[in-house]
């Protein structure tokens, strides 16, 4: 029997490697409110032209990025009124726009508060849970990622 720690763990990278591999496949984009957001998310594999931050930018100017680089944008802002009211106005213009958006924050805390957190109110709080899954061996992934890169069909 499995312990709920490797069960944790495998559903979540279940979980995240289906939001990587849409990123992929839609050229898509994850949309942070800072830095540190950012650097999560590279340390859970996701690549960092498919991460755009919007720190000191107005919402409009990163909707004008988005629209111009991405196909679609999973906003993963945090869950404070900040944030939320980030969310909302990215959402509304990048769908006004045609870009397809998706709310990732949804999507995780319904995903997560069904393995038992229900306290994540910030992307930066997923650094102590990030910590607790074991991380892909990023040796290896970059060594795939280059042979997929130079192989062409």
């Amino acid at each position: 029997m499995r312990h709920k720690k490797e069960i944790l763990q495998s559903r979540f990278w279940k979980f995240w490697d289906n939001i990587l591999e849409k990123l992929r496949s839609e050229n898509g984009c994850i949309v942070v409110e800072g830095i540190h957001d950012a650097k999560i998310l590279t340390n859970l594999g996701t690549p960092l032209e498919q991460i755009v931050i919007i720190g000191g930018y107005s919402i409009e100017k990163v909707a004008n990025i988005i629209h111009d680089r991405y196909s679609s944008a999973y906003i993963f802002t945090d869950f404070d009124r900040r944030g939320n009211q980030k969310a909302q106005k990215l959402l509304s213009m990048l769908t006004s726009r045609g870009v397809k958006t998706i709310d990732l924050r949804k999507f995780f805390l319904e995903h997560f508060s069904s393995l038992g957190f229900k306290s994540v109110g910030k992307i930066e709080e997923l650094k102590t849970f990030s910590e607790v899954i074991p991380r892909p061996n990023t040796a290896i992934i970059k060594y795939l990622r280059k042979i997929m890169s130079t192989s062409s069909p």
